[in-house]
């Protein structure tokens, strides 16, 4: 595989986050297996994360971690599986508490991936997070 090759997938992997690859380099394959992993296992970590202290957090903050919310909504059509059910996850954990002000970005959000038809992986992350919401 050409380096090109390489890092185009690595970014593409990462860059519902917003995470870019600082240059092109030609990596060996048994690295960029583990970058993908590690790209995988730091989301999944992230995510929990924002499960858990979503219902325990104060007032002033709650602003900050809607700020998040259009990144997992973007993580929602993510090309692994695994990754988009993270993000479902979290974000019905965080409509649990916050329902008004999720719920209108989700509902926003989550009827232009059901009809977006280029990519089988946003409708099916709209998918899993609607029947996790209701």
């Amino acid at each position: 595989m050409g380096a090109l090759y390489k890092t185009t997938v690595l970014s593409r992997l990462i860059s519902p986050v917003g995470i870019k690859p600082v240059c092109n380099i030609d990596l060996n394959p048994l690295l960029l297996a583990w970058l993908v992993l590690l790209t995988f296992r730091c989301l999944s970590l992230f995510f929990q994360v924002v499960r858990s202290i979503t219902p325990h957090l104060a007032e002033p903050l709650r602003p900050q971690l809607l700020s998040l919310l259009p990144c997992i909504l973007g993580c929602v059509r993510h090309p692994h599986v695994a990754v988009r059910l993270a993000a479902a996850r979290c974000i019905t954990s965080m409509a649990k508490s916050l329902a008004d002000d999720v719920m209108v970005l989700v509902i926003e959000n989550v009827i232009l991936m059901l009809s977006d038809l280029s990519s089988v992986c946003a409708r099916q992350g709209a998918g899993m997070l609607l029947s996790l919401l209701v």
